[in-house]
């Protein structure tokens, strides 16, 4: 798991692989707030998004999940949110195997976690053995607009 912010990337890009670079033009590129929720494809099959809009909840009544085949990044657009996250091989136990169809594995909601708060401009990359709690609730309830772009692991290599 990754946590950073667009503002800092300038100075960490190098650190990443070229298709983050993609994802960060495309972020900088395009008028997102603008767009309709649901899914956006820039290559098929490859390196899609799903433009989100949902209010937050409390971090308990969220699903820990995490995928197989793609890496989320996850770009907050506005609102805050808290994330749980966790490692998949923390002894956690699977509670419902989406695979291969959806690309989804979800958790015990007692899967042991730590937790980040995510801000308008900041994002977080998750790779298939990172477990993930996101909608949570920071403070007040809050309506989130966000981003999350799919990469399949094959852009990767």
């Amino acid at each position: 798991m990754i946590f950073s912010k667009l503002a800092d990337w300038n100075k960490e890009q190098s650190a990443f692989h070229p298709v983050f670079n993609t994802i960060i033009d495309y972020i900088r590129n395009n008028d997102l707030a603008g767009l309709m929720v649901g899914k956006h494809i820039i290559i098929p099959d490859k390196l899609f998004f799903f433009m989100q809009s949902y209010d937050t909840i409390d971090l308990s009544e969220c699903k820990p999940e995490s995928h197989v085949e793609y890496v989320d990044f996850q770009y907050l657009l506005s609102g805050e949110e808290k994330i749980g996250f966790s490692r998949v091989d923390d002894g956690v136990k699977i509670t419902e195997d989406k695979t291969p169809g959806s690309d989804m594995i979800y958790y015990d909601l007692n899967t042991r976690q730590d937790v980040l708060t995510m801000g308008p401009g900041e994002f977080g990359i998750f790779f298939p053995d990172d477990i993930h709690r996101t909608r949570g609730r920071s403070g007040n309830d809050t309506s989130i607009l966000k981003v999350v772009f799919k990469i399949h692991l094959s852009m990767l290599v």
